[in-house]
């Protein structure tokens, strides 16, 4: 309740201060804008909030609860009209994404017949560096005073990714009952040429803009993607040792975590 009172309390703030400052707005006169913001990414309608994410810590794989990535967003835009913008924006958001937890192995011996033997792994989430290009469109609302107030953001655009090859630590046990009976962090340099994953996204966005010079505005607001991803034609492959990472797999994981995420970014604008 304390954050929500404080969260308001900003709100009405910032509100007050837009309209308070909307005289140096109108002095600036800029019709080109560029902004750069920071952004917290939220995954929506996604299972990602009931699994835990591993890192390595003084050798041992430590588990922990990430509801959040990070990003950037840049945008260049013009006036188009009174109340219109239109503008072309670039966000890069570094996700996290997890990964298989078990790997079956099968066996075949003439006194059991066929059978399989269960590993469980506890193993780093892939890094993800997810890109997103699309045009936009700006609309003013009618209480704005020359772009100091609150802003509609409407874009259609492509989305690209491709993991990150580096090292991801990772532990194993075929007793996942008994702490103990986890391995120590062993390492796997992940060094596939993954096929680059696009997407068709939909952006709409709400954004509040305060004057703090003629030529400088805050911004703070939120946005709402919709991801929808074309999978491409590669083969599932798995590591000598165990199956750390199948393609198909993290590919419908990005797809899960990410068909619907809400962002909240805060920034810094440039009217010339």
């Amino acid at each position: 309740m304390k954050l929500l009172k404080w969260t308001l309390l900003g709100a009405i703030f910032l509100i007050s201060t837009a309209f308070s400052n909307a005289q140096i707005a109108l002095k600036t006169g800029g019709k080109n804008e560029i902004h750069l913001t920071g952004l917290m990414n939220v995954p929506l309608l996604s299972g990602a909030f009931n699994q835990e994410n591993y890192f390595e810590r003084n050798g041992e794989i430590i588990s922990r609860k990430d509801f959040i990535d990070y990003g950037a967003n840049f945008r260049y835009s013009f006036k188009a009209s009174k109340r219109i913008r239109l503008g072309l924006d670039l966000t890069v958001r570094q996700l996290e994404v997890f990964t298989d937890r078990k790997y079956e192995s099968g066996y075949s011996s003439a006194q059991l017949g066929a059978f399989k033997r269960t590993t469980n792994y506890r193993v780093e989430s892939i890094a993800v560096p997810h890109w997103t290009l699309q045009p936009v469109v700006i609309f003013s609302s009618p209480s704005s005073i020359n772009g100091s107030g609150f802003e509609n953001i409407f874009g259609l655009g492509l989305s690209t990714y491709s993991p990150t090859r580096k090292s991801y630590a990772y532990s194993l046990t075929d007793f996942p009952s008994d702490e103990g009976n986890w391995t120590e962090a062993d390492f796997y340099y992940l060094d596939h040429d993954w096929p680059r994953t696009y997407a068709l996204t939909f952006q709409y966005g709400l954004s509040l803009s305060v004057p703090i010079t003629k030529t400088f505005l805050f911004k703070v607001g939120t946005t709402c993607l919709l991801n929808i991803y074309f999978k491409p034609d590669f083969e599932e492959f798995e590591t000598v040792e165990i199956g750390l990472f199948n393609a198909e797999n993290v590919f419908y994981n990005v797809q899960r975590e990410n068909f619907i995420s809400w962002n909240i970014q805060t920034g810094i604008a440039c009217r010339f």
